[in-house]
């Protein structure tokens, strides 16, 4: 079986990867491990940060209305992370934004995973 391709190679993606980033914010966000346990992931600190995204237009068939949708980007788990699940979000350190957000063709080396010390991991109850 084939690797499968990166964000800057799949033909839908490619080129939003190259002309249209964005930076998603959040203050944490949940993964779900095999067994569908949830755990929320943050930053050890607890402030905000920065997922790599892309963005796209597109019109709509039925409707023929143009939509803004975007989509973030994963990378490979971190030490932290990987007993959860196999990939992450690709969180950048700010001061990584600028590059990011620049004409520059291809910052890949910026999608790495952030490093687990200075996240936090915490197992999410059930609400039932």
């Amino acid at each position: 079986m084939p690797a499968p391709k990166t964000v800057a190679e799949n033909e839908w993606f490619c080129d939003a990867y190259r002309k249209r980033r964005c930076i998603v914010p959040m203050n944490s966000f949940f993964q779900k491990n095999s067994s569908g346990n949830r755990y929320a992931i943050s930053r050890q600190d607890g402030g905000p940060f920065g997922v790599a995204g892309i963005w796209e237009n597109w019109r709509d068939p039925p409707t023929r209305v143009w939509e803004r949708t975007f989509a973030v980007i994963t990378v490979p788990a971190n030490e932290l992370i990987a007993p959860i699940h196999d990939r992450m979000l690709a969180i950048l350190q700010n001061n990584q934004f600028p590059r990011w957000l620049s004409d520059e063709t291809d910052p890949r080396n910026l999608l790495v995973p952030f490093p687990a010390d200075q996240l936090a991991v915490s197992l999410q109850r059930s609400r039932r």
